[in-house]
Formats: C-alpha cells, sequence, structure tokens
C-alpha cells in the first residue's frame, strides 16, 4: 500500500476520510470529542483568504478532493500526461477563456518553499499556480520550509 496514490483514489470512492466506518457502511469522518475544539481553531485558507476552522477547512478540502471533476476520467484516457494542467481554452467558446480541469485545490501547487531532504542548505522553489504532477511528487525528495526533518527513526 506504500505505493498507492490516496489523492487519486479519493474522488473514485476507493478511499475515504474516516476515524470509523459502521457495520452499515455510514462513516464518521472524524471523531465527535474532537469536532469542538477543531471548531474553535481559527485558520486562514491559503487558497481563498477567508478565515475559517480547522475543522470547516479540513470538511472543504475533503469536499474539494472528493469531488474533483475531472482525475479519474483523465486519467483512464491520458495518464498522468496532462494532470498539470489547470485549465484549458475551448476555441468553440471564445468568451469562456478558461475552462478548468483539475480540483480547485491541489495540495502541491505553488507558491512551495522548502530545502532537499538530503542537504537542507539546498532550497526548493516551486512559482506560484504550478502544479506537482504525478511523477514530481513520487520523486520528490524535498520537504517543505515548515516541516521539520529529524531522519530516519
Amino acid at each position: 500500500l506504500d505505493k498507492l496514490d490516496y489523492w487519486y483514489l479519493l474522488d473514485s470512492g476507493a478511499v475515504d476520510l474516516a476515524c470509523h466506518v459502521f457495520p452499515n457502511g455510514s462513516i464518521m469522518h472524524i471523531n465527535p470529542k474532537f469536532i469542538p475544539v477543531l471548531k474553535n481553531i481559527k485558520v486562514k485558507d491559503k487558497v481563498t483568504g477567508a478565515e475559517m476552522s480547522v475543522y470547516d477547512l479540513v470538511m472543504l478540502r475533503y469536499s474539494q478532493m472528493k469531488n474533483a471533476p475531472v482525475l479519474t476520467p483523465l486519467e483512464a484516457v491520458a495518464p498522468h500526461k496532462y494532470e498539470n494542467l489547470t485549465v484549458i481554452n475551448i476555441a468553440e467558446k471564445p468568451e469562456q477563456e478558461e475552462n478548468y480541469i483539475i480540483a480547485p485545490f491541489h495540495v502541491f501547487t505553488g507558491p512551495l518553499d522548502g530545502y532537499m531532504k538530503d542537504n537542507p542548505d539546498q532550497k526548493v522553489h516551486i512559482p506560484e499556480g504550478v502544479v506537482l504532477g504525478h511523477y514530481e511528487q513520487w520523486t520528490m525528495q524535498w520537504f517543505v520550509d515548515w516541516v521539520v526533518y529529524l531522519g530516519r527513526g
């Protein structure tokens, strides 16, 4: 399972966010005892700039990833080839310049800054709007700046 791409499976229903799955198949996404705490912690959504609770942000991201528009069908016909594109232009509809082909939130969208795992002095910068694709995610050897790498345990 270490090679399984959970992000791409979320919108297919093969995986889900859950702390408990009941015998009837219904899902408890977050343990109810933690919901009040998560609702009282306020954060700023880095995509929209809106202030919201951690709980609301988690549920928003879950919804965005679970309802990603084209990822599963696109992969079936063009595996990983076009996944770094965020929009396409369709000549037949000149009044609509951008047709989004990616979920509203993609976890690996720049701007991202980090450092190489084996050489922390070597910096990594992903420009704003650039989306890291499947290959870049599976071969990345770097951490975002706010992650502290403690080495292999």
